[in-house]
């Protein structure tokens, strides 16, 4: 305790609280950003699937390697354009 109210030691522990706040809004930050990142990847993927073998998309398609595997097949026999491409 009396360590903690060392005057000289004050300046120590004042950046080590701005440190743990720093470190705190990186984490909370990185956070965000992979929850975002990952909800713009799975619309992806769903539009993918339903696009090329117009059917929705399940949970289970999108982890489904036989399902990627029909996609690319779908592809392929579509001339490698998904079918409904516009270009």
């Amino acid at each position: 305790m009396a360590l903690m109210n060392s005057r000289w030691l004050q300046p120590f522990f004042d950046a080590w609280n701005l440190y743990a706040d720093f470190k705190t809004a990186i984490v909370f930050t990185v956070l965000i950003f992979t929850a975002v990142t990952s909800l713009i990847i799975g619309v992806r993927m769903r539009g993918e699937i339903k696009r090329t073998l117009g059917r929705k998309a399940t949970d289970e398609d999108l982890a489904d390697l036989d399902t990627w595997i029909e996609v690319k097949e779908a592809e392929e026999k579509a001339g490698g354009k998904n079918p409904e491409d516009p270009k």
